[in-house]
């Protein structure tokens, strides 16, 4: 391939991920046929190119790319190890993975790479969440009914917190994935440790009423 043949590709590859509505099925124009056709129209001049050349083009550059990441994604899978590509355009086109699903081979490949999944977690970690309700001191009712309304209201905002993050997560290859969780149930057990602690000390430094019946 020329230089300006790599130079008229990177250009396209920039061009098509500048137009999500071409790669994203979340997008709002993705299913619009009539604003996806003017943006292809909108390309091609843009590249100097007929657009049938251009659509036909991105076709077969999805499928190399699709092809090289199966590659890549199978040797993670089958060595425990980061792997790459060495297709010109593969990092150009990482913005794609999100929306590339790729297979492995065989399903004995699948359960490879489950039993390697299962063992890098074990391996990776020793970190479990201790059970803390035992250990907490009895509060009263209406304490415990405020904890509870209170949670109830933040539920919603955890949960698309939370949400929030699933799409970036699968971004991550295997390793980085498995020590991000890690991270995050070290940081949510130093949480909930220091979450004990101050209640056990509110709940202690609550001074002693005595009964006046008993006066």
């Amino acid at each position: 391939m020329s230089i300006a043949d790599v130079f008229l590709v990177n250009k396209l590859i920039k061009l098509i991920k500048a137009n999500r509505c071409l790669y994203d099925p979340r997008s709002e124009n993705h299913s619009n046929r009539a604003f996806v056709n003017s943006v292809w129209k909108s390309i091609a001049v843009d590249l100097g190119q007929p657009e049938t050349f251009c659509r036909e083009k991105w076709i077969n550059l999805r499928s190399n790319f699709a092809r090289e990441l199966r590659k890549t994604r199978r040797k993670m899978y089958e060595e425990g190890v980061k792997a790459s590509s060495q297709w010109v355009f593969y990092e150009e086109m990482m913005f794609l993975s999100p929306f590339v699903k790729t297979r492995l081979a065989t399903v004995e490949n699948i359960t490879e790479h489950d039993d390697l999944r299962m063992k890098m977690e074990r391996e990776s970690t020793s970190v479990e969440l201790e059970p803390i309700v035992d250990e907490q001191p009895e509060l009263n009712n209406s304490h415990v009914d405020g904890k509870r309304k209170h949670v109830d209201e933040d539920m919603d905002d955890d949960k698309m917190f939370l949400l929030s993050l699933h799409s970036k997560l699968k971004e991550l290859p295997l390793l980085d994935n498995l020590a991000f969780r890690i991270e995050v149930h070290t940081l949510l057990l130093e949480k909930l440790k220091s979450a004990m602690k101050q209640s056990t000390v509110s709940v202690g430094s609550e001074p002693f009423k005595q009964d006046p019946d008993c006066v």
